[in-house]
């Protein structure tokens, strides 16, 4: 007996009144891409930064990968002559500590060639626009 109606339980037999076959599956198919596109955005969106890198390149050849932590400053204390930002927002370099003399800015997920100076330290920026 079914609950509260006093009729009998109906088998499930998963189809949908007023629905053909082929519209159940169409349905299916659009609910599928859906919650797949869904997922997908949000991983996107917060993992934008999660396992990308900066790597700077300096002058004497060596080179160092740099984790892309939103906000993080990095000591660099080097001659740069390129980086290649694999991060999803901007990164700027810094020629002193407290971020005066010669800046320079790398859009997400691009290289740069920078004026070839000492860098005293690596921002990574939470903005993702380009600069």
């Amino acid at each position: 007996m079914g609950e509260l109606t006093g009729q009998p339980a109906r088998k499930a037999t998963g189809a949908v009144r007023g629905m053909t076959v082929s519209a159940r599956r169409r349905a299916a198919a659009l609910l599928s891409v859906t919650i797949l596109s869904g997922a997908a955005l949000a991983w996107s969106a917060t993992a934008a930064n999660a396992a990308s890198t900066v790597t700077l390149y300096f002058l004497d050849g060596a080179s160092h990968a740099y984790d892309c932590t939103d906000g993080k400053t990095w000591s660099v204390n080097a001659k740069v002559t390129q980086v290649h930002n694999a991060c999803g927002t901007r990164v700027w370099l810094h020629q002193y500590n407290n971020n005066t003399g010669e800046s320079w800015c790398v859009s997400k997920v691009s290289s740069s060639d920078p004026p070839i100076i000492k860098y005293a330290n690596l921002y990574i920026s939470g903005n993702s626009a380009a600069c």
